[in-house]
């Protein structure tokens, strides 16, 4: 079977470089970014196979179709593509495109799939591989896997040792079952579906009058991107970007209080209980453990973290 790839970045290349080690022919690879300037790394990886590339900062153009309708793809697979898809550049191929998504579908339908997986307070997080329709995310379902949500998995821990490992594999045997002439096409139940915007600042602001549950969340679908957002009662905004929830703290305090710093972070009261800090930083400088973040700015005596 023949088989274009449109992906980027790491993990793009790391499906490439196993469908090139498999039974199937791979016959370009269309890197799909607004980044041109640098060389992605799947551009790496189809130098190395010998695999036809080809970079563009668009999917619409009549020339990208123009170029996958020239490798004659039986099948295009999806690995990380960002840029909007149209349904003219899946039917280029006779078999369609299937898509790689970080969720269960249909539930997080959307770019933000895996940080809405940990806001809503899921136990357990996955991926699907689907045939790509008009839809955003609503095709049918070739493969799921999932994997448990542990309480110190945050997005980034999430996506790179749990969901991205589990992607890899996965597209490569839906891209198998695909070639065995009768794929597994399950059809997505809408009324159980939900769909969530990308995720923004707004999303992750904390409350300190919140349950530490949700707050616990906020800061945890944020790492390492925005991160939790806060503000010292100085005016300051502060991104959290790891913590740990304390069930026990000092009677007395008010939320938001800063209750202790210690090597392992800052303790701050919350609702009903207390969130431990373990790294902090102001907007565009580095992150910091909470000790060091509370010596860099001056944290001593009664300081206060207030909503934004």
């Amino acid at each position: 079977m023949r088989v274009l790839l449109i992906g980027q970045k790491a993990f793009g290349a790391d499906v490439l470089s196993a469908l090139a080690k498999g039974p199937a022919e791979i016959v370009g690879a269309l890197v799909g970014t607004s980044d041109t300037e640098r060389q992605d790394q799947v551009e790496t990886v189809a130098s190395e196979f010998g695999v036809r590339c080809f970079k563009t900062a668009s999917l619409r153009k009549p020339e990208v179709t123009s170029w996958v309708k020239e490798r004659r793809p039986d099948l295009i697979v999806m690995a990380f593509v960002t840029l909007y898809m149209p349904m003219s550049l899946a039917e280029a191929s006779p078999l369609g495109a299937i898509n790689f998504h970080p969720s269960l579908l249909p539930l997080h339908r959307g770019v933000s799939a895996l940080p809405w997986t940990i806001l809503c307070g899921d136990k357990i997080a996955g991926l699907s591989v689907y045939f790509v329709d008009e839809g955003i995310d609503t095709g049918d379902v070739i493969v799921q896997k999932q994997a448990d949500i542990d309480e110190s998995d945050d997005f980034k821990t999430l996506y790179f040792k749990k969901i991205y490992p589990l992607g890899v594999e996965a597209v490569c045997e839906a891209v198998s079952l695909v070639a065995s002439g009768n794929p597994p096409r399950v059809k997505q139940d809408d009324s159980m579906s939900s769909y969530e915007p990308p995720l923004a600042r707004e999303h992750l602001v904390i409350d300190w009058d919140d349950a530490v549950e949700l707050n616990s969340r906020k800061i945890r679908a944020g790492n390492p991107g925005i991160g939790g957002v806060t503000r010292l009662d100085d005016g300051r905004e502060v991104r959290v970007y790891g913590c740990r929830k304390c069930a026990e703290v000092p009677s007395g305090a008010k939320p938001g209080e800063i209750i202790s710093i210690g090597g392992d972070g800052m303790l701050v009261k919350g609702l009903d209980g207390g969130l431990l800090l373990a790294n902090l930083g102001l907007p565009g400088e580095p992150k910091l453990d909470g000790a060091k973040f509370a010596q860099t700015h001056g944290l001593s005596g009664a300081r206060s973290f207030i909503k934004v």
